[in-house]
């Protein structure tokens, strides 16, 4: 077990010599202005114009991992 953890912690490292906890730094300061754009403009966290677009096939076929098949 102790072999595990060293490798997960060298994986950890090598990723974080390529950026990676900037690009997450990053990413969730970008997903904050987005709730706090949409909180200014739509009086909501979310912004849920999209959810019942015409365009979405609400009857499309999802593979379920659970089943191992389609739905």
């Amino acid at each position: 077990m102790f072999a595990l953890k060293l490798a997960k912690e060298a994986v950890n490292a090598a990723q974080d010599a390529q950026g990676r906890a900037g690009a997450m730094q990053t990413a969730f300061a970008y997903h904050q202005l987005s709730h706090a754009h949409n909180m200014q403009t739509l009086g909501t966290l979310i912004d849920t114009r999209g959810i019942m677009s015409k365009n979405v096939d609400y009857n499309a076929k999802v593979y379920d991992p659970a089943k191992g098949s389609t739905s």
